[in-house]
């Protein structure tokens, strides 16, 4: 073979079609007996975000006739029927001459001794099979075919090492006006690790669960279960490079583009306290979970670091995290692999590995790069001091902090005036706390003691399925300390932290701040796990929490919103593991045995729990 695509499914596919037009020998391994991937087997049956395009318009379009008999009836160009898309992939594979190679399990890559790798060994039903290439596109999704040529990577979010929410879709036969429809639902069904064959087990276990129930809704009949959960992250593969928040904040445009992302951070939950600092202070203090998001697609994000011939164009690609929960739409995912599919193959018919590509092989085909000027305020910090002098978060704020240290004196007068308004103060010393400026310190232990609210929740900061997001001054103050925080800050953290019936949330936050401060030298670990310990004081109230909720509805005792997505299923889990685990972290700082807690969880039914738990050991 010329090009070997590892998986068919929402990459994959559009990879191995475009090699094979190529003119190159492709053959595309498959786990499942038919490609799509999260777009048919898991049932994630529209597009939400995303630059249209390229060879996906082609498909798409041909997914949208065959919907017509399928249905009887025309879809929206957003969405379609599993089945029609599987008929339009096979149909295109059989047109590009793609071998396609069903139920294979990638079972074992080899390296010659400059990485490169020569051949996989794939698991089929007939048995194993041995297949030698030129170049390797990785579209596994886990980033399996690098991972096992012994390429670095990461694995979930900062403060906890969880992944996003996995769905577990049932089709089910709806019926409205215009007659039926095949339709599928889609809602969080929990965690899980991907990469852990007996984790996924279990999580698709537990999501086929959710959905017994003793009657359906009249309109809806359920015909199937998606035979695959729809996981939305998982492995990060260190490339050439990695796109950041900062990258799809600024709309950065790279020299080496082949496409465009835009999409909201859809990170499907609300326990933000566990993202990185820049994360949560760009979602929580500027407010901006909604802002589009939006930036160029380096072509060396495909580029795994130490393999020659190998791509990655996957949801694995180069991304940090926070970066991952905008660029992993389906759209995004299908442009990767088409410039995947047509580098691999130029590679492969000139002899060249993957960093002596072409830039003809990688252009904008199909896809032109509209990239919009960036707005003449974005580079007047005198615009944005007066937004914050006047209260508002927003943009302004952001761009304040990430000019680390201009109009510093301004900002300590705004956070330590008595004049000033409460909500200018408080955003000011907000960014001084992310710059590690204790001069702001004074103001946002002033609004822990206060218990100070500061604006309502805004209904402009809601997650795609309205999900609230934003926290009270008090509470993101306890986050921002774990950047501006001194050891003054210790009596009110200890006064937070004996609280009686304090919420969960509230816990894992000072916990992550304790922890934080000590491990850059601000408090004395010892300090850190005396009040950690009274953090830990039974009864935690609120533990068992669905995927989404409002903190500061829980925190006012007030009902939880009924959320868009809400199939009626409950999808409430133990969180109690997360205190438990940064606590854990805290005394091993302070060179402290293990409570009993965190001990019991290196035995816990989930996989990914026991594999979380077992890094606190090794660090």
């Amino acid at each position: 073979m010329d090009v070997l695509v590892a998986g068919a499914g929402t990459s994959g596919a559009l990879a191995a079609i475009t090699a094979g037009r190529e003119g190159t020998r492709t053959c595309a391994l498959e786990f499942m007996g038919f490609p799509g991937g999260i777009g048919t087997g898991a049932g994630i049956t529209c597009y939400f975000h995303g630059a249209k395009g390229g060879l996906q318009s082609e498909i798409d379009r041909r997914t949208l006739e065959l919907n017509l008999l399928l249905e009887g009836r025309e879809l929206p160009d957003r969405r379609w029927h599993h089945v029609g898309k599987i008929l339009s992939l096979f149909d295109s594979f059989a047109d590009a001459r793609v071998r396609f190679v069903g139920r294979a399990l990638l079972a074992e890559v080899r390296l010659d001794g400059a990485g490169r790798v020569t051949d996989v060994i794939a698991a089929t039903c007939e048995g194993p099979v041995r297949i030698v290439a030129k170049s390797f596109v990785d579209c596994t999704g886990d980033g399996d075919l690098c991972a096992a040529a012994g390429a670095a990577f990461s694995l979930g979010r900062a403060g906890d090492g969880r992944m996003m929410a996995y769905s577990q879709s049932v089709f089910a036969l709806r019926s409205d006006p215009e007659g039926l429809a095949v339709v599928s639902r889609n809602f969080d069904a929990g965690w899980t690790d991907p990469t852990d064959s007996e984790e996924l087990s279990r999580a698709r276990i537990e999501g086929v669960a959710q959905h017994a129930r003793p009657t359906w809704e009249a309109s809806e009949t359920p015909l199937a279960v998606a035979p695959l959960p729809g996981v939305r992250q998982s492995r990060q593969i260190a490339t050439d490079y990695a796109l950041g928040l900062r990258d799809l904040v600024a709309h950065t445009s790279f020299a080496d583009a082949v496409g465009e992302a835009e999409s909201i951070a859809d990170t499907h939950s609300v326990d933000l306290e566990f993202e990185d600092d820049e994360a949560f202070f760009f979602f929580c203090v500027c407010r901006l979970f909604r802002y589009s998001l939006r930036t160029q697609l380096p072509y060396r994000m495909l580029l795994p670091r130490g393999l020659t011939n190998v791509w990655i164009a996957c949801r694995a690609a180069g991304l940090e995290p926070t970066a991952s929960y905008a660029v992993r739409m389906q759209r995004d995912m299908q442009r990767l692999g088409e410039v995947a599919g047509r580098v691999a193959a130029g590679c492969a018919r000139e002899d060249r590995v993957a960093r002596e590509a072409l830039p003809e092989w990688w252009k904008n085909e199909g896809q032109a790069v509209d990239h919009r000027e960036v707005p003449a305020e974005r580079e007047e910090p005198a615009r944005w001091l007066e937004s914050v002098a006047a209260g508002q978060a927003g943009l302004p704020l952001w761009r304040l902090f990430v000019r680390t240290g201009e109009n510093r004196a301004a900002l300590r007068e705004i956070a330590c005036g008595r004049e000033a308004h409460p909500h200018a103060s408080f955003c000011a010393a907000a960014v001084l706390a992310m710059w590690g400026d204790p001069a702001g310190e004074e103001r946002l232990l002033a609004a822990i003691d206060a218990r100070e609210e500061g604006p309502p929740p805004s209904e402009n900061n809601t997650g795609a399925h309205g999900q609230e997001i934003d926290l009270p001054f008090w509470l993101l103050a306890i986050v921002l300390l774990r950047r501006g925080g001194t050891a003054a800050c210790l009596p009110v953290l200890r006064r937070v932290a004996d609280t009686p019936g304090l919420l969960f949330n509230v816990r894992t936050a000072v916990a992550i701040t304790l922890e934080r401060l000590a491990s850059i030298g601000r408090i004395s670990a010892e300090a850190a796990a005396e009040i950690a310990e009274l953090l830990t004081r039974p009864p935690l109230s609120e533990v068992m929490l669905a995927p989404s909720h409002s903190i500061w509805r829980s925190l006012r005792g007030e009902p939880q919103l009924k959320l868009r997505n809400d199939a009626g299923a409950d999808t409430r889990q133990d969180h109690a593991w997360q205190l438990h685990l940064v606590v854990a972290r805290i005394r091993a700082l302070a060179g402290l045995p293990e409570t009993p807690e965190a001990a019991a969880y290196r035995a816990d039914p989930r996989p990914w729990i026991r594999r979380i738990f077992e890094g606190v050991s090794k660090k």
